[in-house]
């Protein structure tokens, strides 16, 4: 779905679904009260956010395995598949088709075992029986039926809330400060260098139950070219532009489409053609764009990556808990 712009500003429609959203998170509690979470043999570590939407979740879980591979070897990453049709626990090729596992899953594969599937405590399972020695679970932060070991909550530093309201009246999965008290560490994730956690936010994290850390999404493998066409799906496409713009490069266009989204063969044909009438500017988007292209369009674009640097602070206090668990 695209991000509705009411659910960053106040708006009668906000209000009027207002009651949908309490009844929404009242079902949702319900469901966490009478859940008995499943305890694996393995560490689980949870990375997820209290909004919806991308916040900066796979550059994260690409970093942290990076970061915890020298210490468990087997490492597996567990994700739903957002976007793919596959409902049981499945292990991700690079043969497999990103309608079928998700563009995140194949992105994630190129960087540890992953495995996707419906059930978050069946997947975790799979990727347990396949030999992990810890479990890194993509999303899942409001699911109650699997215990974390370690829970890290994310949350986007300029626009932490939107308009405060819970879903489907605003972004809000559940209010950040119940988010806040599950969490055993907070990193807040700035869209790009220059930005900083905004002055709400900051009031809230101070006052936050656990250990706080800050960092920005990194743009890495840029072309040499100053002057791009760029064109993203992510959750938030204008931090991608923007990166791009702060890194010097001036956009000659900037397409963005909505999250997850598949480019169709006439979106891909106009995005060859665009190529093909400027053949000196490059043409960019991030990795997750690029996993759902297709030839000859696949192999002349540039992806960038999105990277996120993980502070020793937030990576001592992770060892500490998970080697307690």
């Amino acid at each position: 779905m695209s991000t509705p712009p009411f659910w960053y500003s106040p708006s009668l429609l906000s209000r009027l679904l207002s009651p949908i959203g309490h009844l929404y998170y009242g079902i949702h509690k319900l469901r966490t009260w009478i859940s008995r979470p499943h305890r694996f043999s393995k560490p689980v570590i949870c990375v997820g956010n209290v909004t919806v939407g991308g916040v900066g979740k796979t550059p994260t879980i690409i970093a942290l395995a990076k970061a915890l591979r020298p210490t468990y070897p087997n490492l597996h990453i567990v994700s739903k598949g957002y976007g793919g049709t596959n409902k049981r626990p499945h292990r991700v090729a690079a043969t497999d088709h990103p309608k079928w596992v998700g563009d995140e899953a194949l992105l994630l594969a190129r960087h540890a075992p992953t495995f996707v599937g419906k059930s978050r405590c069946a997947t975790i399972a799979a990727a347990i029986d396949n030999g992990a020695d810890l479990v890194l679970v993509d999303d899942g932060f409001q699911n109650p039926t699997f215990h974390k070991d370690f829970s890290l909550l994310l949350i986007e530093a300029t626009h932490p809330v939107g308009n405060g309201t819970l879903f489907p009246a605003g972004p809000l999965r559940e209010p950040l400060d119940a988010g806040m008290a599950r969490a055993d560490c907070i990193l807040t994730i700035a869209p790009h260098s220059e930005a900083t956690p905004s002055p709400a936010l900051r009031e809230k994290l101070e006052k936050a139950p656990c250990p706080v850390f800050h960092t920005h999404k990194a743009l890495s493998h840029l072309p040499v070219s100053k002057a791009l066409n760029a064109f993203t799906a992510i959750g938030n496409p204008e931090a991608f532009f923007t990166g791009l713009q702060q890194r010097g490069h001036h956009l000659l266009t900037a397409q963005s489409f909505r999250d997850h989204h598949f480019f169709t063969p006439a979106q891909q044909k106009a995005l060859y053609q665009l190529i093909q009438a400027t053949p000196e500017i490059p043409l960019v988007c991030t990795e997750k764009d690029a996993v759902k292209l297709q030839p000859p369009l696949k192999n002349m674009v540039t992806p960038i990556p999105l990277d996120v640097a993980l502070p020793q602070g937030l990576l001592k206090v992770l060892h500490k808990k998970v080697t307690k668990a």
